[in-house]
């Protein structure tokens, strides 16, 4: 009975496999394409970003730069300082000293509005200088570019796993003399596989 059961269930589970593998395609592939999208945005986000803070990093030994976005009641920026990198954003309370639109400052070792401020208390803090109360994010330079490195590297290591775990599944496969395909046991009948019908490669007898 199994064996008259067998060949039916095979023929089945073909055709659901075809059926299956034809509307993943018409139905998930645009989603695929969509779904990719993100990530290469955030990888071409990555690389700037990193591209500008080892820039900054660098450039903070020497010199400060803020560069911010200015309008009368408000003030957003961001400024790097001693290989430190601060993300503030300020609401005045007395008329803009600053300028409006982009404004960018320079100096060293602190520049606007830092220079004005008492010394950063942990990763968030606040203080008023320039007549703005200032709320501000501070982090060392050298994590945010290990943080966009390893976003830029996660695919890379990604693939290098797939085809390690690929490689094991092969040599393992190969000991234990199982099909490649379907895993069936092949040492009672080497020469095909009863279960999915594929035919092991033979070995070279010459080859080391």
């Amino acid at each position: 009975m199994h064996a008259s059961i067998a060949p039916a269930n095979r023929s089945h589970v073909k055709w659901m496999q075809k059926r299956i593998g034809l509307t993943s395609l018409v139905q998930f592939y645009p989603m695929q394409r969509l779904r990719q999208c993100p990530l290469c945005l955030l990888h071409l986000a990555a690389s700037l970003a990193c591209i500008l803070i080892f820039t900054f990093w660098v450039r903070s030994r020497w010199a400060a730069d803020t560069f911010a976005w200015s309008r009368p009641a408000h003030i957003v920026g961001v400024t790097s300082a001693r290989g430190d990198i601060y993300a503030f954003h300020g609401i005045r309370y007395m008329p803009n000293h600053d300028g409006d639109g982009w404004v960018h400052f320079s100096g060293y070792p602190l520049v606007r509005p830092f220079d004005r401020m008492r010394s950063p208390e942990g990763l968030v803090f606040g203080d008023n200088a320039w007549g703005t109360r200032y709320r501000v994010i501070a982090l060392p330079a050298w994590k945010l570019f290990t943080i966009c490195v390893l976003i830029l590297v996660r695919r890379p290591l990604a693939a290098w796993e797939m085809l390690m775990r690929s490689k094991f599944r092969e040599r393992r496969v190969t000991r234990l003399g199982l099909c490649r395909v379907c895993g069936y046991d092949l040492r009672a009948t080497p020469n095909r596989c009863p279960e999915c019908g594929t035919v092991p490669e033979k070995k070279d007898p010459t080859s080391i």
